[in-house]
């Protein structure tokens, strides 16, 4: 299980929102350049960075501190936010970005299929979901697509990766939502990152019983900056289980 410390960038500054809501804006002091080198620092092979701005306006936003944290760590770069065309994740990946994550677009099955079959494993397509419905647009924008409609289609384009956000548990620090983890789990062909809840050391044990050989790893985020898990801890935690 990889675990992906969370980055989350608007107006240049590192902040966590509570699902999704940006009327709900925790801002931390650092730069993100600043937690990429603590995450890695901590162990973090991975890191997750989303350009929130990007999310809402469908263009990058805060590209500048992508490139930092690419040439200045040696950390695998997973990035999501404003992702809508091949320029933009053909610019990323020139830059080193190990990962793109498309959100919004992913439910134009003919972009998707397009990216996919020139990008192949360099895609990950973020599921962002509420009562079990997709959602876009950096989550303000509903779709009528049930998740399971969205996850067999994507494994009928051969997907690889799948980041999976429950929206009602985002940023609240209540615990990820496991059953529905679960069943997201049962689409065999997709790796699964999970998002979205993580609030403990606990929380980590007991995704670590998950026994789908496609569960991927999982996201935190405000719960690093909360203070509220060690991510070296967690490393430390997740090592001496395996």
């Amino acid at each position: 299980m990889i675990l992906y410390p969370s980055i989350d960038i608007l107006n240049g500054e590192v902040v966590r929102l509570k699902r999704g809501d940006f009327s709900f804006v925790a801002k931390y002091p650092g730069s993100p350049l600043d937690y990429a080198k603590k995450w890695q620092d901590a162990g973090a092979a991975w890191l997750h960075l989303v350009d929130l701005d990007g999310a809402v306006h469908g263009e990058f936003r805060n590209f500048g501190w992508v490139e930092k944290i690419v040439k200045e760590t040696k950390l695998k770069v997973e990035l999501g936010g404003g992702v809508r065309t091949l320029d933009q994740i053909k610019t990323a990946i020139d830059i080193g970005v190990s990962r793109i994550i498309v959100g919004t677009r992913a439910v134009d099955s003919d972009f998707v299929g397009d990216i996919l079959s020139k990008f192949g494993d360099k895609i990950a397509i973020g599921m962002d979901v509420k009562d079990g419905l997709v959602r876009t647009h950096g989550w303000k924008s509903a779709t009528a697509i049930h998740q399971n409609e969205f996850l067999k289609n994507l494994e009928e384009m051969k997907a690889k990766y799948v980041v999976w956000t429950d929206i009602s548990k985002d940023g609240m620090m209540e615990g990820p939502n496991i059953a529905g983890l679960n069943k997201v789990l049962e689409f065999k062909k997709l790796d699964v990152i999970l998002s979205g809840g993580m609030s403990s050391l606990d929380d980590l044990t007991k995704l670590m019983t998950i026994k789908a050989s496609n569960f991927n790893g999982v996201i935190i985020g405000r719960a690093l900056y909360e203070h509220k898990i060690d991510l070296k801890q967690a490393f430390d935690l997740v090592s001496a289980r395996c």
